[in-house]
């Protein structure tokens, strides 16, 4: 392999001990070996320092945080640490495949690759539910997703290697994120670069039980929202031409339409007066309604 520059892998942690060693060992197995690990320790109170520390391996570089921050600060104060060329991220209870990296590396052939994903596994203990994105079943694109990106998020978080030098023109991520720092990093990327994608899966994602509260669920919906909303009116002309498909006030509404189906009407309302005229909210809001009733 020519091509072999380093790849900074960040993992953030927060008492993640339970999953922590399997994900350590996953890119320790990677048949691609030019990587370093830059642990980034949010001030765990649990064994994951120990288990971290514990791999006898110079490539594994640990950091324990000053303060406690939220998880968009985190990611963003271990990207300090990085060396690499190239950036992936992996949490403490997610899993890569042997030749996820070495794959990666093989993608990188274009000039303004920015980033490159694939396929993923999401699993629940001994058992694979199904495969990641759903939106895409077969086959994933590639090449200009501004567009696609501004429809929703398929980009799988420990699928995604991306150019530092992307992630220096785009962020930092905002702290204020809580739900969707991936999606806010992946769109602006793709605002500006070539994404690539490997056809087969690459990394298991984990599932947990969803316990967010009210609140949590609210903020996910909206969270989306504002990141659309601000990247889209701040389009040129040019790049209003290459998302030319895309509708705006469809993709807003039928986020909007889901806090009425989960019955956040005060949320709702809020969420109502984000576009233009409301009116689109109950046009596209039914329509997609009426397309989840059929598809189900």
């Amino acid at each position: 392999m020519e091509n072999q520059p380093l790849i900074s892998v960040v993992m953030n942690c927060y008492n993640g001990q339970e999953f922590l060693r399997e994900a350590i060992e996953s890119v320790i197995e990677q048949t691609y070996s030019n990587w370093e690990l830059i642990f980034w320790d949010n001030q765990s109170s649990d064994d994951s320092r120990k288990i971290a520390e514990s791999f006898l391996d110079d490539r594994i570089k640990y950091y324990y945080a000053p303060s406690h921050t939220n998880l968009a600060v985190a990611r963003n104060l271990a990207i300090e640490k990085t060396s690499g060329e190239w950036i992936g991220f992996l949490d403490t209870d997610d899993l890569w495949f042997p030749k996820k990296l070495e794959l990666q590396v093989q993608k990188m052939n274009h000039s303004n690759l920015g980033l490159i994903y694939s396929f993923a596994e999401a699993f629940e203990g001994d058992l694979t539910r199904y495969i990641l994105p759903a939106r895409f079943k077969n086959v994933l694109p590639e090449g200009d997703l501004l567009e696609e990106l501004l429809k929703g998020n398929f980009i799988t978080l420990p699928t995604a290697l991306f150019l530092k030098k992307a992630y220096e023109k785009v962020g930092p991520i905002p702290s204020d994120l809580v739900f969707a720092s991936d999606y806010f990093l992946f769109l602006n990327i793709s605002r500006y670069y070539r994404i690539n994608a490997i056809q087969e899966v690459t990394a298991r994602y984990r599932m947990h039980n969803n316990n967010w509260t009210k609140k949590q669920k609210v903020e996910s919906v909206f969270e989306p929202i504002y990141i659309v909303k601000n990247l889209y009116s701040d389009l040129n002309e040019s790049e209003r031409k290459r998302t030319h498909k895309f509708n705006y006030n469809r993709r807003i509404s039928e986020r909007i339409i889901v806090l009425l189906i989960y019955g956040h009407i005060k949320q709702f309302f809020r969420g109502v007066f984000q576009i233009s005229n409301p009116f689109f909210v109950f046009y596209y809001g039914l329509r997609y309604i009426y397309r989840e009733i059929k598809n189900n």
